[in-house]
């Protein structure tokens, strides 16, 4: 007997998965196929700040992201800069919102460091 949820098995004589409440089967249905996404990297900085800057502008945007390499820049700098991936799809959309993320204000001259 199997949970068609958990896929988890169980001995002969029960009927109800104890973790999730579903009815077993005598068999387990085939695993779904894996889906495939097509990711795009809208950003890669070595900026925490202006990481966190995108992160926020995705999310309010109610844009899916993936992150690649958070936290590893001073830990192992070879391999390379924070990324940020979208859907491709997204790409264009993402592209738009973090197109002044990793550009600087333009320094006044009274804010030049000595």
């Amino acid at each position: 007997m199997f949970c068609p949820t958990c896929r988890t098995e169980y001995r002969e004589g029960f009927t109800t998965c104890a973790d999730c409440g579903a009815t077993l089967v005598d068999k387990l249905p085939p695993e779904p196929e894996p889906e495939y996404l097509d990711l795009v990297t809208v950003l890669e900085t070595n900026e925490a700040a202006d990481f966190a800057v995108a992160e926020t502008l995705l999310q309010a945007a109610g844009i899916d992201y993936v992150v690649q390499n958070e936290g590893t820049e001073n830990i192992f700098p070879q391999l390379g800069a924070m990324q940020i991936q979208v859907r491709g799809e997204e790409a264009a959309q993402a592209l738009e919102i973090l197109k002044d993320v990793d550009k600087a204000p333009p320094m006044e001259e009274d804010d030049e460091t000595v």
